[in-house]
């Protein structure tokens, strides 16, 4: 660990001298030139390009260190708080949702299963169904299925819950008759009870067939399913050969009971008028916060029914309330040990409002799209974890835990419709937990990002589906700059550190800044007195230790290349996420959210994003060979390395067949269309993935959770 952060700082020192020594070489080449205006405008330009460019560098390079900082912290023992969680009597409520819109139904069994394995007493699952009343055929029996699903969940759990109950029951019963009761045997009686617990488990996998192509059932099934039923085995096979007393029997009957009591349930906002119908996933969420700890009754009118709140013992609907919410995405799955310790770090400080694990791609793709995109998202946990050593923590929100008090202090109302709906997580922008965030440290709370792997999620395995992703990511953070600024501006209260708002300001500007700097960089032809040697050593280090973490998650030398170029791919995709966020500035008008397909299809690339791609690939290239004709082989030896990346990452991750099948959708009705038509069915005969009636190349993903 020491040599891990020697080395951090050391490369940490090279790119502050390595951007000092550009800065050198700048400031002669303006001199030579006798302070010509224009070279002393050029010289600025390139200085603050490359400027933006390290400050993202610096930023991983410090995240880096605080990362290896934390993950000293040792973890409480996993046993220790199993007990304390399952003995508990005063066990926190708690109630996890799940926002779901049009999903598949096998996505949300993995969530809801791997949620309902969680080590823990008493829960309710809620899955939020935000699938519009109305719709085509297919739409509504997938919404049917899903409701299908819970209730059958729902039965088997409370099934097996009540068969340890009635075993409960009647050992209280026999200890209270018999005066001589056989502690031995009772024993095995309760390890009986965690085989069957165990066969239970198993049986909820049996209904996947994992396979090369499936990463996601093979991974509930071998880092869920198996661990759990394996941990009911164990204590089975330990409780017989146990010396114990009757009260040990009851404090195991206690334990297995506690495990097992698991309510699941469905609701949906868009069943009732006076509830907000907005489309995106805030306020799905915030819909269902508000009706924790009362009653309502149905009330019939002319149109969609109306809730109105009643005494319990009058309620159609009574939703218990919580002390802590997890909120999880219906793409995203938990370990079994992640409620426990999320738990007791938000027991042990009641100033943590937030608390989670920053979900890692699930592994085992074969898809290089996949494992690059994923690489991506597996170091920007390092990033997440070095945040908080500087006390400049973003809720995530793929997953989290959430108390139920912080957010009522942040709660506002808002009027939707003729009606005033409760709004808990701000909805302004399409990145809701990030604009929460402020809300919460303005207030006082804190959040906390717990060392441990405990969250995965699925990655977008084409790139149609990752530009609607990561356009989103990039969308909302200037307009929350804004709010940032107002909080370090403030003239009372706790002001943010200078390392906290430096990383909090990369956090939400990054986008933009990266975005226009490298493609300004790569496309603009500079002077030649600009060519300074030291530009490549500013982004060495960065780019080493980028590599050595990817090497250390397991990921291939190779595969950090086509990260890179995955990387470059992207900006065009991000460009157009900021893009939107200052027309959001311009015009006050919020921008749709837009889903990540979860489809086994190909999703279909924008006609724009298409040429976007080819036109970034042109422009580097014709920059490389500009610069070499003019003599300026630093720039040109730099320009046909992007530009072979950019080739080699659209044959890849793209494809020239897709990207002419995206194109024909937006070309008109010729020789040429059709015979582009020809070669998408051909392509979907040859791939598999031809669309279906729900994901032809129009289908509207702009409004969803």
């Amino acid at each position: 660990m020491k040599t891990e952060r020697l080395i951090t700082w050391s490369c940490i020192a090279l790119t502050l001298l390595a951007l000092w020594l550009v800065y050198c070489d700048l400031a002669l080449a303006v001199k030579l030139s006798r302070r010509n205006i224009v070279r002393l405008i050029e010289a600025i330009t390139v200085g603050g390009l490359l400027t933006s460019l390290v400050y993202g560098s610096l930023v991983y390079l410090f995240a880096r260190d605080g990362y290896l900082r934390r993950r000293k912290v040792k973890p409480g023992l996993l046993d220790e708080l199993e007990d304390r969680s399952l003995l508990r009597k005063d066990l926190p409520r708690l109630c996890v949702v799940i926002p779901s819109y049009k999903e598949e139904p096998r996505v949300v069994r993995q969530t809801v299963i791997s949620a309902a394995l969680c080590i823990y007493g008493a829960r309710r699952i809620v899955v939020l169904i935000d699938d519009p009343p109305t719709g085509s055929t297919n739409e509504l029996q997938t919404a049917e299925t899903c409701r299908a699903l819970i209730r059958q969940l729902h039965e088997r759990f409370q099934g097996a819950s009540a068969r340890i109950r009635d075993n409960y029951s009647d050992f209280i019963s026999r200890r209270e008759r018999v005066a001589a009761l056989c502690a031995l045997e009772e024993m095995r009686r309760v390890a009986a009870l965690y085989d069957f617990l165990a066969e239970f488990v198993v049986r909820l996998g049996q209904a996947y067939t994992p396979s090369p192509q499936d990463e996601a059932d093979a991974f509930l099934l071998t880092r869920i399913i198996s661990p759990c039923a394996d941990r009911y085995r164990r204590r089975a096979k330990a409780l017989v050969e146990a010396v114990c007393s009757l009260d040990d029997v009851q404090k195991e009957y206690r334990r297995l009971a506690a495990q097992i009591h698991i309510e699941l349930a469905s609701f949906e906002r868009k069943r009732f008028s006076n509830m907000s119908h907005a489309a995106n996933k805030a306020m799905n969420l915030n819909s269902y916060i508000g009706l924790l700890g009362k009653s309502f009754r149905i009330v019939r009118t002319d149109g969609l029914p109306l809730l109105q709140e009643c005494p319990p013992a009058a309620a159609d609907l009574v939703v218990p309330d919580a002390t802590y919410i997890l909120t999880l995405d219906a793409d995203s799955m938990v370990l079994p040990d992640y409620l426990l310790k999320l738990v007791d770090i938000m027991e042990d400080d009641s100033t943590v409002a937030v608390a989670q694990t920053p979900y890692s791609a699930i592994p085992g793709s074969a898809n290089p799209l996949e494992r690059a995109a994923g690489a991506q998202t597996d170091l920007q946990y390092i990033v997440h974890q070095g945040s908080t050593a500087a006390n400049a923590t973003f809720w995530v929100g793929a997953n989290a835990l959430l108390r139920v008090s912080a957010l009522r202090t942040v709660k506002t109302m808002a009027r939707e419709r003729g009606f005033v709906v409760p709004v808990y997580i701000q909805d302004r922008t399409v990145i809701e937990d990030t604009g929460s965030t402020l809300d919460l440290i303005r207030r006082g709370w804190k959040l906390h990002n717990h060392p441990e792997r405990l969250a995965y999620s699925a990655t977008p395995p084409d790139f149609g589906s990752l530009i609607i992703q990561r356009r989103r990511w990039a969308n909302g953070g200037l307009i929350i700059f804004a709010d940032l600024l107002r909080h370090v501006m403030r003239r009372s209260g706790g002001r943010p550190s200078l390392i906290e708002f430096w990383m909090r300001a990369h956090y939400l500007c990054g986008p933009a800044l990266t975005s226009f700097s490298v493609l300004l960089l790569l496309t603009l032809s500079f002077s030649k007195e600009f060519q300074s040697g030291w530009v490549i050593a500013t982004f060495v280090p960065y780019f080493a230790l980028y590599a050595r973490d990817a090497r250390s998650l397991n990921y291939r030398w190779e595969e950090v290349a086509l990260v890179y170029a995955l990387s470059l791919m992207l900006l065009p995709v991000t460009l157009a996420g900021v893009l939107r966020s200052i027309q959001q500035i311009a015009t006050g008008r919020k921008s749709s959210f837009s889903r990540t397909p979860k489809i086994q299809h190909r999703t279909p690339m924008p006609a724009i994003h298409v040429v976007l791609q080819i036109a970034l690939i042109a422009a580097v290239g014709v920059g490389a060979l500009t610069n070499a004709l003019d003599g300026k082989l630093y720039f040109a030896a730099l320009c046909a390395l992007n530009f072979a990346l950019l080739l080699a990452g659209f044959s890849l991750f793209i494809g020239p067949r897709a990207a002419w099948c995206d194109m024909a959708t937006v070309l008109p009705s010729s020789w040429l269309a059709k015979l582009l038509e020809r070669r998408r069915r051909g392509l979907g005969r040859q791939s598999g993935d031809l669309h279906g009636p729900d994901h032809r190349p129009g289908w509207d993903t702009s409004t969803a959770s």
